[in-house]
């Protein structure tokens, strides 16, 4: 049985590779972000989001069984998410991100992200800008 709370969390780093990745995709209809340099960074990358969230930690099709990644009052929220994402993702296959974004079906897939990141967020009490690692940073040196 999975316990609520982040002691239970036993791969923060694995937690914050899928927390990014349905954070690519709830952001995936706004419009890009510019780096310092003027060039757009691509925060959605769907080969990314295919391998982390079906392939690597089955985020998406097996929530259940990630114990030790999402809390179990994540699960529903998951599940929906693959149940959209899923069928977008075996009509569309290898095609390119803006053929994604053009299908009529993402702007769903987008809202159940979003109900994902909420319940992430309000699982957890890090922030964006101060994530977990699960390798401590050492104390600075003088």
């Amino acid at each position: 049985m999975v316990r609520e709370g982040w002691k239970t969390i036993q791969w923060p780093d694995d937690r914050l590779a899928v927390f990014r990745q349905v954070r690519a995709i709830a952001r995936s209809i706004e419009k890009p972000r510019l780096h310092r340099t003027g060039t757009h960074l691509r925060d959605f990358v769907i080969d990314n989001v295919v391998y982390q969230l079906f392939d690597e930690f089955h985020a998406v099709t097996t929530p259940e069984k990630l114990g030790t990644v999402i809390h179990s009052s994540e699960v529903p929220a998951f599940k929906e998410l693959g149940r959209l994402l899923a069928p977008v993702v075996g009509d569309l296959g290898n095609s390119r991100e803006e053929v994604y974004l053009a299908d009529p079906r993402w702007p769903a897939v987008v809202e159940a992200a979003r109900v994902v990141l909420a319940a992430m967020e309000a699982s957890d009490t890090w922030t964006e800008d101060d994530p977990p690692t699960m390798y401590p940073i050492p104390p600075f040196r003088q």
